[in-house]
């Protein structure tokens, strides 16, 4: 997936996340949002179909 990829070198390409302490990244042309934590790594929580209902947290 290009969209996870492009995140090691740009990490705050995301939108503030609805989450605390998480971002972002609409995958353009899908329904899928990439919802990720930058620490010392970029740490992918999850995927996300845009038709579910989120989550009111992230493990």
């Amino acid at each position: 997936m290009e969209a996870a990829a492009f995140l090691a070198y740009h990490p705050e390409i995301g939108r503030r996340g609805r989450v605390a302490k998480t971002r972002e990244l609409v995958v353009a042309g899908t329904p899928y949002i990439i919802v990720y934590r930058v620490q010392a790594t970029i740490e992918i929580l999850t995927i996300l179909h845009t038709a579910r209902k989120w989550p009111d947290r992230l493990d």
